[in-house]
């Protein structure tokens, strides 16, 4: 089914969404309706721009530009939590065509001409990783002559393994793709291209993470936040199932996993790519430089080795916990991003810092005391509202209650308080002490899931937030 259907209803819901007070989305859309001969003295949305930043701007300027900027901020936070990530700047210049010209309702005029174009199409992101692994998968696949990957077609991802010859790579790709349900074809052209002018040898020392994504930029790698944002889901989810496998009696399964044996995997990752759908029926796309993004950087260190196994028996688990992190992520975009200050915004976001700091404490080549001040920091975002006294005790005290009848609780609760101990003496004392972090990170995701169970209950100018879905 189309992202953009019913389009009525999408319209309809958009602009009775409210802004601030007794302004909603629909009384913008009426005032700039009303305003469009004013906007239609400028021949492009450059010009309009140029006007907002002389230094005697007018009134009514003024006041258009607010207004638009309600509207197009409403149009986006319901394509983004749509899986569409159209950019901003493509929005305002579609909304502006359409007042400009005089449509009465620009809000439906929009999203009819995005599903003209097709950009809504899926694409796909192909983003390298390093330190990533998979169990015994090292010993079998060079006899098997096969690369295991990772599928969740409903999470819209896949992760293969290293192949060490492009053609293979290729042929996963495409393989990746149509399991994805993306209906645009892959041309091994533009990958081999990519693979000599970016040095990209990655494509085969390296795993992929390939997902499923819409991308509508206005201009070059206009809305990476939004595809940093998925391939975050994405991570944190394989990380948390990570976190809940059982605990290994031996190294063997270690020293037969893709990251021991086989493996050329190299942390020189300059760039990853981004297919985009249109009118063509072949995906086209950019290579995006990862070297200014310190987020992009992070989140390709995925070091963990995870039982294939267990992703199989718990398919249950991995859905509650990926289905968790899209609702984070959707709240996040809805009351966070381009929202005025907010109690349920504010909560998304403590949320979503929580998670990378969960993620962080996973980081390949860090120190342990590193490990440990994430994980530490990633409890108190997650279960405190400030900096106060008495914060291990409020610690062990929320991971009760959250774990209350949970297996093994009691065991939860001391690792929570070993590890706010150890966080102390390491940055009191500059006392680092190794600390296995096992127990304290299955607490952490038990706590996150219970609190995004309670998380629809928060009422917006609620105090203290966190004590409440705590309490």
């Amino acid at each position: 089914m189309s992202q953009l259907e019913p389009i009525g209803s999408i319209s309809a819901k958009i602009q009775a969404e409210k802004v601030i007070k007794k302004l909603t989305v629909a009384g913008s859309v009426a005032y700039i309706t009303s305003h469009a001969e004013d906007l239609a003295r400028f021949q492009y949305l450059d010009d309009f721009a140029v006007e907002l930043v002389r230094d005697e701007i007018q009134e009514d300027v003024r006041a258009i530009s607010f207004h638009l900027e309600n509207v197009r901020n409403g149009l986006a936070r319901e394509l983004w939590q749509r899986g569409l990530g159209v950019g901003l700047y493509t929005l305002d210049e579609l909304l502006f065509d359409a007042v400009k010209n005089g449509d009465s309702d620009p809000v439906t005029s929009v999203l009819k001409r995005l599903r003209r174009s097709q950009r809504n199409a899926p694409g796909l992101v192909i983003f390298p990783l390093h330190s990533f692994g998979v169990l015994a998968a090292g010993l079998l696949q060079p006899f098997r002559g096969t690369t295991y990957t990772l599928v969740r077609p409903g999470a819209g991802y896949v992760i293969t393994l290293q192949t060490n010859n492009l053609q293979r790579t290729i042929s996963l790709i495409d393989g990746a793709r149509t399991q994805l349900g993306v209906t645009k074809h892959l041309d091994p052209s533009l990958i081999q291209h990519w693979r000599e002018s970016r040095s990209a040898d990655w494509l085969e020392r390296n795993p992929l993470l390939i997902a499923r994504m819409a991308t509508i930029a206005g201009y070059y790698n206009e809305n990476e936040f939004l595809t940093l944002g998925r391939l975050q889901v994405i991570t944190a989810s394989v990380v948390m199932m990570a976190a809940m496998q059982s605990r290994r009696k031996d190294d063997m399964g270690w020293f037969f996993s893709s990251g021991a044996i086989n493996n050329w995997q190299t942390t020189d990752v300059n760039h990853y790519f981004v297919l985009a759908g249109g009118h063509e029926q072949v995906l086209r796309g950019e290579s995006v430089p990862i070297h200014g993004s310190s987020e992009a950087r992070e989140l390709a260190g995925l070091a963990v080795d995870i039982d294939p196994r267990y992703f199989r028996r718990e398919s249950a688990r991995s859905a509650q916990i990926f289905s968790s992190l899209e609702q984070l992520f959707a709240g996040y975009l809805r009351h966070s991003v381009g929202m005025r200050n907010s109690t349920i915004g504010n909560v998304h976001r403590k949320i979503m810092e929580a998670v990378t700091f969960f993620r962080r404490s996973f980081q390949p080549g860090r120190d342990d005391w590193t490990a440990v001040i994430s994980l530490a920091t990633a409890f108190e975002m997650l279960l405190t509202d400030r900096f106060e006294g008495g914060v291990k005790a409020r610690l062990v005290m929320r991971t009760q209650t959250l774990l209350r009848g949970v297996r093994g609780t009691r065991r939860y609760q001391a690792s929570v308080e070993a590890l706010y101990v150890a966080r102390s003496e390491t940055v009191h004392e500059g006392k680092v002490s190794r600390l296995d972090l096992y127990d304290a990170r299955q607490a952490f995701v038990l706590c996150f899931l219970e609190i995004m169970r309670r998380l629809p209950e928060l009422r917006e100018g609620q105090s203290n937030p966190m004590e409440r879905l705590t309490a």
